[in-house]
């Protein structure tokens, strides 16, 4: 599991896209090497994670475990750390681990960045398109593998992995090798108990699930998510329904369910159901193993964030856009003003992981 510090010096959030160079107005130079204004604004238009305040009371909670359930929700960003300057801070550490790795001998070459795009397609053959239709150019791309192989060798310096260690891996963790159960699930659900009713007449003369619930069903965003259930991996549903759909064939309906939070029921129907089963250990997934014991392993010996926070302090930041100028010395001074090694080490992203 990818771990971030509050400073993301691990640079853990790499797969969106790095830093790359361009001629046009400029976000911020950094030891002399500018940041184009481009790349800040695709890094906003891209960015998959953010720093934001959560409200509990606005959470979802299955009452039978007590458990926060996978959900979207509407969280709220701190005025002093805005989504413009999270995006200041990406680049800048990118730029700054990029130097670091090229001040320690680690950067990779070329070679290596196209060496690790084949390796993703012998699995993904559509890698490079997929990224390239979610806007990233081949630049991107490989700046992206360069920043991310950059930051893995940074963390697994000095450290190594032999095929023994791999084999004893596979062998004492058998579960981290199987796929989940899965269930892709259509629901109703109604706040009235005549609603129930009638839903059931028309299923009765043989209406499709999904059309009865265009009809009837109040799901929060239902008619946009075709009334699905939001979640298809079986133990990560609450234990309730866990239960519920274990005795329910596929092709089947259950019965109503009374959800107390909401005083509303609720019916399934079970679109698809696939047992767990173990996956192909094949050379793809024996790499990625031995990428995550690498890991595992140069975290405990080697302080990355402490080497990037030092090369922060000691190097020259000039932002130029004006509005960012107070929000990043603010960011600055509380950031070198304690030791980011303290946090929870950051790691890096290193492909797709295979020992989930």
């Amino acid at each position: 599991m990818i771990r971030k510090s509050l400073f993301g010096l691990g640079l853990a959030a790499l797969a969106v896209t790095g830093c790359s160079r361009g001629s046009d107005d400029v976000l911020a130079v950094v030891d002399g090497e500018s940041i184009p204004m481009s790349t800040y604004h695709k890094k906003l238009e891209m960015k998959n994670s953010v720093v934001a305040l959560v409200d509990p009371s606005r959470l979802n909670v299955d009452p039978a475990s007590g458990q926060i359930m996978r959900q979207l929700t509407e969280v709220s960003i701190d005025p002093s750390y805005r989504l413009g300057v999270q995006a200041l801070r990406d680049c800048i550490n990118e730029v700054i681990a990029r130097h670091v790795a090229k001040d320690e001998g680690v950067y990779p070459t070329k070679d290596q960045i196209e060496a690790e795009i084949k390796f993703q397609q012998s699995r993904k053959p559509k890698y490079v398109q997929d990224l390239s239709d979610a806007g990233l150019s081949t630049e991107d791309i490989r700046d992206m593998l360069g920043l991310q192989m950059a930051t893995m060798n940074l963390w697994s310096k000095g450290v190594n992995v032999s095929k023994e260690e791999v084999d004893q891996f596979i062998k004492e963790n058998p579960d981290r090798f199987r796929e989940p159960e899965q269930a892709a699930l259509l629901m109703i659900e109604v706040d009235d108990p005549k609603k129930k009713d009638l839903a059931d007449k028309e299923l009765k003369e043989g209406q499709f699930f999904k059309t009865v619930a265009q009809h009837y069903s109040v799901q929060r965003d239902g008619k946009s998510n075709d009334f699905r259930f939001p979640e298809t991996v079986v133990d990560r549903f609450p234990p309730a329904l866990k239960a519920l759909i274990a005795k329910t064939n596929e092709f089947g309906t259950t019965d109503w369910q009374f959800d107390k939070p909401s005083n509303h029921w609720v019916k399934f129907y079970v679109e698809r159901k696939v047992k767990s089963k173990m996956i192909n250990i094949d050379d793809y997934v024996r790499e990625m193993i031995r990428r995550d014991l690498l890991l595992n392993k140069g975290m405990k010996s080697n302080d990355v964030n402490k080497r990037l926070a030092d090369k922060l302090k000691g190097s020259k930041i000039e932002v130029k856009v004006k509005y960012l100028e107070g929000p990043w010395k603010k960011l600055y001074d509380s950031l070198t003003a304690k030791n980011p090694g303290s946090n929870p080490a950051a790691t890096p992203d290193t492909g797709a992981p295979a020992t989930k």
